[in-house]
């Protein structure tokens, strides 16, 4: 799953805080059967496919709390989110063709909140806790997504460093109208990332 994220500091203890990250999942079935209905011979074949995609980017001002090896940082931003759906189908009936088509997709802005730890064990080694949160009432599109990730930061050389950490992330989404809709997604595990600093 390509993530993203990126921090600029500002006077020494404020900053930007930006991340963004896409899911996107394929499925796909087919079918192949004949036989006799009736005395009449039926030949079927045929195949589906259906598609989501996920998009949610951050973007949140972060104010870094307390001093030496050990900061606290509350963050409060807004997140981009775009959700789509697609399905499609092919069959083939005693050699007439069929096809089907169809897809839907929704995007909104909502309020984040952010919330952050770091320690310091060196100033090239130290392990972070991040926590936010994504709230979207009002409107057709309705819902949270919570993230949160705890990790370790290690910096081989000045500017380039390796990072592992551990995300969790939960996603409930509902739209409201003609055609109403709810995606439920839940997805766990390490992650790895290469980071540059300047």
């Amino acid at each position: 799953m390509p993530r993203v994220r990126a921090d600029l500091i500002l006077f020494d203890s404020q900053g930007l805080s930006f991340d963004y990250f896409q899911y996107k999942r394929e499925y796909t079935g087919s079918v192949a059967q004949s036989g006799s209905v009736g005395g009449t011979n039926l030949s079927i074949a045929g195949d589906a496919t259906v598609g989501m995609k996920l998009d949610v980017a951050k973007l949140a001002y972060k104010w870094w709390l307390g001093s030496g090896n050990t900061v606290v940082g509350l963050g409060l931003g807004g997140a981009y989110y775009k959700a789509g759906i697609g399905a499609r189908a092919n069959a083939l009936v005693n050699g007439t063709g069929y096809g089907f088509s169809e897809g839907d997709s929704d995007e909104a802005i909502a309020p984040v909140l952010e919330l952050g730890l770091r320690h310091a064990f060196t100033p090239n080694f130290r392990a972070f806790l991040d926590v936010s949160g994504v709230k979207k009432s009002g409107g057709k599109t309705q819902g949270h997504i919570v993230n949160g990730s705890v990790g370790l930061e290690w910096f081989v050389v000045k500017n380039v460093g390796l990072v592992v950490d551990y995300s969790v992330s939960r996603i409930d989404l509902t739209r409201s109208g003609s055609n109403n809709a709810n995606l439920k997604l839940t997805f766990s595990g390490p992650s790895a990332f290469v980071k540059v600093r300047f």
